[in-house]
């Protein structure tokens, strides 16, 4: 695509930067047409379009958007509660971390040309995920069982934080 896509939950628009000038040369109004301002979570730039993740509100799941038009291209429904997107290659899927309700946290792989899902992988009913990328034909997702657990207390005041060691879940890509 050559620009950078950056979402603006607040005010519901998916603003373009063209990283030559670092301005931003287009603005996509999301909220006009296609839902509240602030249900809108996530976006990737990948396969002809641009993905928006809506984990709730009236566009709840994914939306792709034509980037030259703004124009709504397709839907993905029946993920969830879709929360991060992430794009893979070889094979070409969208990824969608679906979770944040009393339901286990789920990875659904969605076929990018025909919008269906394709695979799904099961999280943990307490898990989040923290971290998506792919190599050597893996996807690595990284996740912790217990959201923010505290470290156990000890004398440095520095190690009073959350502990946020992750697992580290490697998923075949097929």
């Amino acid at each position: 695509f050559g620009y950078i896509w950056a979402l603006h939950a607040r005010d519901g628009t998916l603003q373009r930067i063209d990283p030559s000038t670092d301005k931003v040369d287009r603005v996509i109004n999301l909220a006009e047409n296609r839902g509240a301002r602030g249900d809108y979570w996530d976006v990737e730039a990948a396969f002809g379009a641009i993905w928006v993740a809506s984990p709730h509100g009236r566009v709840q799941g994914v939306t792709a958007i034509d980037p030259d038009s703004g124009d709504v291209t397709g839907s993905i429904h029946g993920v969830g509660r879709p929360l991060n997107l992430f794009v893979s290659s070889k094979p070409d899927a969208l990824w969608v971390h679906s979770g944040g309700s009393i339901e286990d946290e789920v990875l659904y792989r969605v076929g990018p040309k025909t919008l269906e899902v394709t695979g799904s992988l099961g999280m943990g009913a307490e898990c989040c995920v923290s971290g998506i990328t792919q190599s050597g034909g893996y996807l690595w997702v990284s996740h912790s069982e217990t959201p923010n657990s505290p470290r156990e207390e000890t004398s440095d005041p520095l190690d009073a934080i959350f502990d946020l060691t992750n697992e580290i879940r490697k998923v075949d890509l097929k």
